[in-house]
């Protein structure tokens, strides 16, 4: 497994974590639709859901994690939750976020917590 797939994996377990411990449940993690892409992870907490992009990155990469998150990928994360959504009659208040984690050597990782992006 390459180096980017090991931070990709690893953001998205803390980022997880990180909401799990904020009182939400993960319904799906890496939920994917054949080639249309992939949402991934899918949150609850009451009538809120959250569909949440993570991007993660090394200090070193430069940049933040949250500027490769470009218009048509918010649109295909759009187009993805709505069939999510009926495919699992779901209803609520939907949100997409971004879950930018920055990665630094000797430290604990930053999160970013952006809503409603």
């Amino acid at each position: 497994m390459d180096q980017r797939k090991i931070l990709g994996n690893r953001g998205e377990d803390i980022a997880a974590d990180f909401l799990i411990a904020r009182g939400y449940q993960v319904l799906e993690k890496n939920w994917r639709r054949g080639n249309m892409g992939e949402l991934d992870l899918i949150v609850r907490k009451g009538r809120e859901i959250r569909v949440i992009e993570v991007k993660a990155r090394g200090a070193a990469d430069g940049g933040h994690p949250e500027d490769a998150v470009t218009e048509s990928k918010l649109a295909r994360i759009a187009d993805l939750t709505e069939i999510f959504l009926t495919i699992h009659q779901l209803a609520g208040d939907v949100h997409i976020d971004v879950i930018a984690i920055t990665f630094r050597h000797g430290a604990a990782p930053e999160i970013e917590w952006l809503k409603d992006v």
